[in-house]
């Protein structure tokens, strides 16, 4: 950051604090940065660990229910979803061209996903 009165630069830190808890919570990684050497956007590939359950402040938990996953680059792809309908408690895929049930239900075993 730098100040505006004197013009000198220096390192910060930003912090957010939720006040009033919302009953569904979105949050939404940036999976793209500018690459100063190359003069243009790169996809961010790595490796994030996804809970199942969310526990913030003030004893607020949040269940996973849906993941979305974006495939491609920054000026193409596509995206696909990963949701957990609460009629049967069973993961599914979604795409552009088809729902199928996934054999391999994720948060089995270690209750966080990659």
């Amino acid at each position: 950051m730098s100040c505006d009165e004197c013009d000198a630069r220096s390192d910060a830190t930003t912090k957010c604090v939720i006040k009033h808890h919302p009953e569904a919570l979105m949050l939404l990684l940036k999976r793209f940065e500018f690459d100063y050497r190359c003069i243009t956007y790169v996809k961010i590939n790595c490796t994030v660990d996804v809970p199942c359950t969310l526990q913030i402040p003030d004893n607020q938990p949040y269940e996973l229910y849906a993941m979305v996953e974006h495939s491609g680059d920054l000026r193409s792809g596509y995206y696909s979803a990963t949701i957990r309908p609460e009629d049967d408690g069973r993961w599914h895929s979604f795409n552009d061209k088809s729902v199928t049930e996934l054999h391999s239900q994720p948060f089995q075993s270690d209750k966080v996903e990659k």
